[in-house]
């Protein structure tokens, strides 16, 4: 062995012993920054006290603003909600008996659910109401008095129509220039969309279970900012599909069952300003959708 390879032995073995001795003091103050590190942080929380010992309904809303999960709560007593999440409640039977107890809590809910004729006994205390942004309406037809209610609110921004007959007074309703969504589930849609077609904010559109024109969709074409429409469980007329192209914001797009052909889904060949595509196809009609999968390459089909 020559002397320089005795040096570097030696040098190897005093570095590895270092080593070796700084180990446990590295893990030590590894261990206090462990000990010392930050606490998780807290979600802040408000408090929204419901007076009298009955229950006032439910509240529904968001753990996080970027989750997708959902609570609900009864709306009774003293209920701790976080700050930022945005509150829908349905009332009670007790609470529409007493509508004008919601007055003690009106600021706090952004949100409110009429379901049926009886809720909307609810209207009148909450006429004007500058904290509600989203109205969802079931099982109720579309009156002076609903008409009335939903015109009254300036910050109202997403309107839910499930289930909903149009009363003779639809034509006198009016979107705020704020409306970002809406969804609309009637025998007859016609109304409503024709209402929509004037709100030029609107970027969400979903529609279920009713009957589409090609005039109808000419309408929604009409929408600058509609970037997410949703068409399920709806007939609709071949030659309505044509008018898809001409949707320019429009990126996310669901089409619910209907028979395709080679003829109807050229026009979905086109859509290649989408990032998402989604739609039913009958298993004897796979061939068409690999079609549009491959005329497509940048958006997601499915």
């Amino acid at each position: 062995m020559t002397f320089a390879s005795l040096i570097k032995i030696l040098l190897a073995s005093s570095a590895l012993v270092l080593v070796c001795a700084q180990a446990p003091e590295a893990a030590a103050k590894a261990r206090q920054n462990a000990d010392r590190a930050e606490p998780k942080h807290e979600v802040k929380t408000k408090i929204i006290n419901f007076p009298g010992d009955s229950s006032f309904g439910d509240l529904q809303y968001r753990i996080s603003p970027e989750s997708e999960q959902e609570k609900l709560v009864p709306a009774k007593g003293q209920v701790k909600i976080p700050t930022q999440a945005k509150i829908m409640l349905e009332p009670s039977t007790f609470l529409l008996r007493n509508a004008n107890l919601i007055k003690a809590c009106s600021d706090t809910i952004s949100g409110i659910t009429i379901s049926g004729e009886p809720g909307k006994s609810i209207m009148a205390p909450l006429s004007g109401n500058k904290s509600i942004e989203t109205v969802r309406v079931k099982n109720a037809s579309l009156d002076a008095s609903l008409i009335t209610f939903t015109n009254s609110l300036p910050r109202l921004k997403n309107l839910l129509l499930d289930s909903i007959g149009n009363g003779k007074a639809a034509d006198q309703f009016k979107f705020i220039k704020q409306l970002e969504s809406a969804r609309v589930s009637s025998d007859s849609v016609a109304p409503v969309l024709t209402l929509i077609a004037g709100s030029k904010q609107v970027k969400k559109i979903e529609i279920h279970n009713t009957k589409l024109t090609k005039k109808d969709f000419q309408l929604l074409q009409q929408l600058p900012a509609l970037q997410f429409l949703s068409i399920q469980n709806t007939q609709y007329p071949d030659s309505a599909v044509t008018n898809l192209p001409q949707f320019k914001a429009l990126r996310i797009l669901w089409l619910g069952s209907r028979p395709w052909s080679t003829k109807t889904v050229a026009p979905l060949k086109q859509l290649k300003n989408l990032k998402e595509l989604h739609v039913q196809f009958n298993e004897e009609d796979i061939s068409l959708l690999r079609e549009v999968h491959d005329a497509l390459p940048e958006v997601w089909v499915d």
